[in-house]
């Protein structure tokens, strides 16, 4: 097709979900024009919110996340766009999660359990967590079935109802504080977890309902990283995007925006087909600040608090929320470090004060006092309480939906590539 008869659509927004929906269009012959305020196509996706964004920082001398670091692995579209742009993924190496309520008082959390939730409530590491009463009052929840399944709304509501206070208090609300950055009472059944409600409506139980998940691979909390860092996904993805043909605009910022027209703030003015592509949803309300400190200490070589670990809101001496020992997770990169040193990403609420405090949490976290901080970088994001519609400023601009603390990379590779293939058929119907 001729360069004047083909389609012209100008996506606004170059975080992971634009930059797939405009290399797709692209693919499909039509004229695409992307458009991002940022020194690079690269450094545009690190704009975006937690969990959907890639960044990436030279943390003693290795190159690590500062974003997203995984992405679900149960996802075809995101394993079939990591084949076309060459990437190689690799699975976690996985090790007991802990929940930390302050120093002296860790624990590991059952090896089954999802969120924190028991499959077992009577195993050791419930009873060490939440006491033999509360294991024994949780237990009780495979003894009475459910009668209305679908009555629960939050992930608050079904596990204070069916396991009790202290188990919610000790292994869950942590768990959830730690990956989603809120209380258990904000986080819905459907979007903790996509297969729970079915579960529970076959299972009968919370207790099976997990076991069931839990027995099922990829289980809902299984991800998947790219060799060499999820950050290689942002920049392979523009490469590719503007190899195709795509135009990638980073330096005008959009004044305004309607069906078929965007205004620059440098005066251009794009006409076609415009599509938003917001690397995530409006109404942004909790920063979350991402830390990752190269450590010097031969006692955690064992990781004697496992790779992973999360902090009960309140924990006396601890700032940070969750902790992971990075260069244990993923291979590539405790392969780069010399010996005794480590990779550790924490994650805040508010900004750490210095190095200092985060060493103070990294030894209160992992119980280990021989640890020394030889160097950091850190940044802050956005998260949110819930999900929320994406505002555009127009209500009739096509909308794709980006990725944040709810939703993820995966998520936003399947939106995308969904939208870019029915868009494709709608303008190849109005030419035809």
């Amino acid at each position: 097709m001729a360069p004047a008869e083909r389609p012209h659509v100008i996506v606004v927004g170059a975080g992971i979900g634009g930059l797939v929906l405009a290399r797709d269009l692209a693919i499909a012959d039509v004229r695409v024009t992307l458009l991002e305020t940022a020194e690079t196509a690269e450094t545009a996706t690190r704009s975006a919110s937690l969990g959907a964004p890639t960044a990436v920082a030279e943390v003693g001398g290795v190159e690590v996340d500062l974003g997203a670091d995984a992405m679900s692995a149960d996802s075809g579209a995101a394993r079939a766009l990591a084949a076309e742009l060459g990437l190689e993924l690799a699975l976690p190496v996985r090790a007991a999660s802990w929940v930390v309520h302050g120093p002296d008082d860790a624990h590991p959390l059952p090896a089954l359990s999802l969120l924190g939730i028991p499959a077992d409530p009577l195993t050791r590491e419930v009873i060490a967590l939440a006491g033999t009463g509360a294991a024994l009052r949780a237990q009780l929840d495979a003894l009475i079935p459910m009668l209305r399944p679908t009555k629960h709304r939050t992930i608050a509501d079904l596990v204070r109802r069916r396991m009790g206070r202290r188990v919610l208090a000790r292994l869950v609300a942590p768990m959830v504080r730690g990956r989603y950055g809120v209380s258990p009472t904000e986080l819905p059944i459907e979007v903790a977890s996509a297969r729970l409600s079915g579960a529970l409506a076959f299972s009968g139980t919370l207790t099976a309902a997990v076991r069931t998940i839990a027995d099922r691979r990829p289980a809902d909390d299984e991800v998947v990283g790219v060799v060499g860092g999820m950050h290689r996904l942002a920049t392979s993805l523009a490469t590719s995007a503007e190899r195709v043909g795509v135009e990638i605009r980073t330096t005008a910022p959009v004044a305004s925006l309607a069906a078929t027209v965007v205004e620059l703030t440098n005066g251009d003015r794009l006409e076609g087909r415009v599509v938003a592509a917001p690397p995530m949803p409006s109404g942004l309300t909790r920063p979350v600040t991402v830390v990752v400190a190269a450590v010097e200490s031969a006692a955690l070589d064992a990781s004697p608090r496992g790779a992973e670990a999360v902090v009960a809101a309140g924990a006396r001496g601890i700032g940070a929320r969750a902790l992971a020992q990075s260069s244990r997770i993923w291979p590539w990169l405790g392969e780069a470090l010399s010996p005794h040193r480590h990779l550790v990403r924490l994650e805040y609420d508010d900004a750490p004060l210095g190095s200092a405090a985060v060493e103070a949490d990294v030894r209160a976290i992992t119980g280990v006092a021989d640890v020394r901080v030889v160097d950091l970088a850190q940044r802050e994001w956005w998260s949110l309480p819930h999900n929320r519609p994406v505002a555009v400023g127009a209500a009739d601009v096509l909308t794709v939906g980006g990725a944040g603390v709810r939703r993820g990379i995966a998520e936003a590779i399947e939106d995308a590539r969904a939208s870019a293939a029915d868009l494709v058929a709608e303008l190849r119907g109005a030419d035809a």
